[in-house]
């Protein structure tokens, strides 16, 4: 990683995880879902300070890599085992390694996202899990803003303090295409919320919906 990203890095990711709405929606889903995760190791990659995957799995000792050296500390307070590396130029783990990859809310942070998912599912065992969630570039309040004309509020155009460095934008489409590319099988498509803008969000037409949703959750598995 370069000087300056590795600075936007630290800046923005190295403070304590305010959780948003979404943040818990989004946890909570995934908890129920990595319930039936196949057993063994698990790997948080982007794991900030820890706090959301500790939301997600309570009953395991996690692996997490970060960027930031002062979010690694604070991820250690939280339980993880902290190793600092960057995906986009290789993890320091031995292939075949990990039962479970969680990759939450990273993959729009990063140039070369094919190069991205070859790594992860380098480190998933055969039958393991490689987990993504990224922000739904066509979801139900994008939508209503595309129509009026406007851009999503998720859509990002510069790296201005309050924005958290989003370079790409994916569908269940397009995401399930790189997943494919890696040899990988798509489990399902989940999300967490369905949000109305000002009318709020429903839990229950994300999960008949998910296309929808605030946020894609996908699930694939390593065939060997």
């Amino acid at each position: 990683m370069d000087g300056s990203r590795q600075a936007f890095a630290e800046k923005t990711f190295a403070r304590e995880w305010s959780p948003s709405h979404f943040d818990l929606t989004r946890a909570r889903r995934l908890r129920t879902l990595l319930a039936r995760r196949p057993p063994g190791p698990v790997l948080d990659v982007g794991c900030w300070d820890g706090q959301f995957i500790t939301h997600v799995l309570s009953d395991q000792r996690v692996i997490g890599v970060d960027v930031s050296a002062s979010a690694l500390r604070r991820a250690r307070a939280s339980g993880l085992i902290p190793v600092r590396a960057q995906a986009e130029v290789g993890l320091p783990f031995k292939s075949k390694t990990f039962a479970t990859v969680v990759a939450a809310e990273i993959i729009e942070h990063v140039f070369d996202t094919e190069a991205l998912v070859h790594e992860l599912v380098r480190l998933v065992k055969p039958g393991g899990w490689l987990v993504i969630t990224t922000p739904n570039l066509v979801a139900l309040s994008g939508r209503a803003q595309f129509l009026l004309g406007r851009s999503p509020h998720n859509i990002e155009f510069d790296a201005s303090p309050g924005t958290s460095g989003h370079i790409r934008y994916f569908t269940f489409e397009t995401l399930e295409e790189l997943l494919q590319r890696a040899a990988l099988k798509p489990l399902g498509r989940w999300t967490n919320v369905a949000h109305f803008s000002v009318l709020g969000s429903s839990e229950l037409v994300g999960r008949l919906r998910p296309g929808l949703g605030h946020t894609l959750i996908s699930i694939a598995e390593k065939s060997s």
